[in-house]
């Protein structure tokens, strides 16, 4: 399994959180986190593409400062388009700070984790979840 971490600088504590459950609980699962990935003076934007086009999952870690970045936006966008075409199911998004105004539609009805307002007791059951070992929780609006 290769997922996709997709995330706001501000946000990188949580990522990397995210990013160690997966590695006490899933070592096998390859996670692709562009601060570690990408060597440095390599190509940035063809790798990320590259690192998005070829996984598996993508998790969105929501947040306002990655609704306002346009680089987090488009991997978002990216990461729709390609949900839609793998039947609903690439897409996993962990809603981690409150976004004012709410999150779309669209994004409420996918596989949402709701970790608002930074609960990091939550984080760990959103990431099993994904690799299978625990119910799905639910959404409180």
């Amino acid at each position: 399994l290769k997922v996709f971490l997709s995330y706001s600088s501000r946000d990188r504590d949580a990522a990397m959180a995210i990013l160690h459950r997966f590695e006490r609980i899933a070592p096998d699962v390859e996670v692709f986190e562009f601060r570690r990935d990408i060597p440095i003076g390599a190509s940035y934007q063809s790798r990320i593409d590259a690192a998005l086009e070829a996984s598996d999952k993508v998790i969105c870690l929501l947040s306002p400062d990655y609704m306002a970045s346009p680089e987090c936006y488009e991997e978002l966008m990216v990461a729709r388009l390609r949900n839609k075409r793998a039947g609903f199911d690439l897409l996993w998004p962990v809603y981690w700070r409150d976004v004012h105004g709410g999150l779309k539609d669209w994004l409420m009805i996918l596989n949402l984790a709701d970790c608002r307002e930074a609960a990091r007791d939550k984080l760990d059951g959103a990431v099993a979840r994904l690799v299978g070992q625990a119910a799905p929780p639910t959404f409180v609006p």
